[in-house]
């Protein structure tokens, strides 16, 4: 069952997402959001420049974005953008409603389980998100648009802020497995 919901943005709030817009080239937009409130739901940032990389070689016209909500996320998503080199920017803090607003003008977003990527399926953005100590069946966004990659270890899905095996868990996600989501959705 594909649920669809949208969420209304003011005019004041798409401006600022085009004007953000219209500073990138033509080609695909991407979104990564790399930060989430849980350890056990992060990746590796060494993953997503590779993600960015890889996809940057599949789409060279594209871009990529980065949104981050919290200091510690500002400095990842910075390292992520620096690593990935040309064709990443990280952006500024939006409120709420203009990241709404950015999120229904980008091609993909990309993201763990986190709010961000709830408000870009809400506003109908194609999504592709990674699942490791939640259930991405339950808690993931629906519809053919929308992949979801759940960590294959065995342990996964079990609510934990915290643990042991977290390393082992964030490489259990692959960048090929998030590359062929994003073959997916792009079609």
């Amino acid at each position: 069952m594909e649920l669809k919901t949208t969420i209304a943005t003011l005019p004041e709030d798409d401006a600022a997402a085009d004007a953000l817009l219209l500073t990138l080239g033509d080609g695909l937009v991407f979104l990564f959001h790399c930060g989430t409130s849980w350890k056990t739901k992060l990746w590796d940032e060494s993953s997503w420049i590779e993600l960015g990389r890889r996809l940057l070689v599949e789409h060279p016209d594209a871009s990529i974005l980065l949104t981050w909500g919290s200091d510690q996320e500002k400095e990842a998503a910075c390292a992520v953008a620096q690593g990935i080199g040309i064709g990443a920017r990280v952006v500024d803090r939006y409120p709420l409603n203009v990241l709404a607003a950015l999120m229904k003008r980008v091609d993909l977003v990309v993201a763990p389980d986190t709010g961000p990527l709830h408000i870009a399926a809400a506003v109908g953005t194609p999504t592709v998100s990674f699942y490791r100590a939640t259930n991405g069946k339950l808690t993931g966004p629906r519809g053919k648009n929308h992949v979801i990659i759940q960590s294959p270890l065995s342990c996964t899905r079990c609510a934990r802020k915290e643990c042991d095996r977290d390393a082992e868990c964030r490489g259990s996600v692959t960048v090929d497995m998030i590359l062929r989501g994003v073959a997916s959705v792009l079609g």
